[in-house]
């Protein structure tokens, strides 16, 4: 059974190739065939749904999955075999009590360099690991007067960070560079916003970051050598209902926890890449056809060169994005779950 799936998932899946992207060409491409991860689907299926998943390529020719927030990272070796996983929150539903250190808070990022693996705490610590699964360092970052929400890894103890603080009626996004070892601190960009009520999304690099307003019709793009700040418009999807997401003045949108929020919109933004010159969003809907469940998502692909977009339901499956803009699905075939990279046209 085993087999016939793997060669319907051959048909299924197309592999990784790396692309010129005309917003931003700095992303480590990772060549994978679709695997099995029907041993931890069950514990991590709850967070992936709700906060997505990250893939990314270790130097042994392995791999680590990790689940933003919830901070479980599973290490697979270059055979696709768990070797160990790690498990930072309470919010874990992990068995493996003893790997659990209950960090207070979130763990909202990881990186990967050379043979070590990095983990961001909501604490404002960075914890390192080694690719057997070991804690070889742990770093305070000593910054008080911001939240630290993303690191970029870009050599031996050294990483970009993407902090943030509300001013007024601002909000205010900050990168630094950060040496760990020998505790410097250096900005690099910063860039505010008049956008309270509209949560935004951050991709970061080493040479930048892109940033996509929930609907708006443009991305700003920040190049942190050249100190600049572009914007790129595209074609808003159809199948967005923005014109309910209505929320009062008296209504602070971005503290509410998840299930206010959900008073106050119906369609939301998930996470978005680029891919080429083409930018992927992945949507949630509010479900109108009452099928029980609350929610469905839609997965659109806005070229840049023309203004064409492109516009998918997708009736099943987990979906993300690699740094690259592929798509990555979690789906079940045959009683298994596997993760794959797919095209715009194999997404289901």
């Amino acid at each position: 059974m085993k087999n016939h799936a793997l060669i319907l998932l051959s048909l299924l899946f197309f592999s990784c190739t790396s692309q010129t992207n005309s917003i931003s060409d700095d992303c480590r491409v990772f060549d994978f065939s679709p695997f099995v991860i029907s041993d931890i689907y069950m514990e991590i299926e709850p967070a992936i749904r709700n906060y997505g998943f990250e893939l990314k390529k270790t130097s042994d020719g392995g791999c680590i999955f990790f689940v933003p927030f919830w901070g479980d990272a599973y290490k697979f070796s270059p055979d696709r075999k768990i070797e160990f996983k790690l498990s930072f929150n309470s919010k874990s539903l992990s068995e493996n009590k003893k790997q659990i250190n209950f960090i207070s808070g979130t763990t909202p990022a990881f990186d990967v360099f050379g043979d070590k693996i990095y983990f961001l705490q909501s604490n404002r610590t960075i914890n390192v690991y080694n690719l057997q699964g070991e804690e070889v360092n742990n770093y305070s970052l000593n910054i008080t007067d911001l939240g630290i929400e993303d690191l970029v890894v870009i050599g031996e103890g050294t990483v970009i960070l993407r902090g943030m603080r509300i001013v007024e009626d601002e909000v205010v996004v900050n990168f630094f560079k950060k040496n760990l070892v020998e505790n410097t601190l250096e900005s690099i960009q910063r860039i505010n916003f008049k956008t309270r009520k509209n949560p935004f999304f951050i991709k970061s690099n080493e040479n930048g970051a892109q940033v996509l307003i929930e609907r708006d019709s443009s991305v700003t793009e920040l190049r942190f050598e050249e100190k600049s700040i572009s914007n790129f418009d595209f074609t808003l999807a159809k199948n967005r209902d923005y014109s309910k997401y209505k929320i009062p003045n008296d209504v602070d949108y971005i503290s509410l926890p998840e299930e206010e929020q959900r008073k106050y919109r119906n369609d939301k933004t998930k996470k978005f890449g680029f891919n080429g010159n083409e930018l992927l969003i992945l949507h949630e809907l509010a479900n109108k056809s009452k099928s029980g469940k609350p929610y469905k998502k839609l997965l659109t692909k806005h070229s840049l060169s023309n203004g064409v977009v492109r516009e998918k339901i997708v009736l099943d499956g987990i979906i993300d994005f690699d740094e690259c803009g592929n798509i990555l699905q979690i789906e079940e075939i045959e009683n298994e779950y596997y993760i794959g990279i797919k095209s715009f046209e194999t997404v289901n």
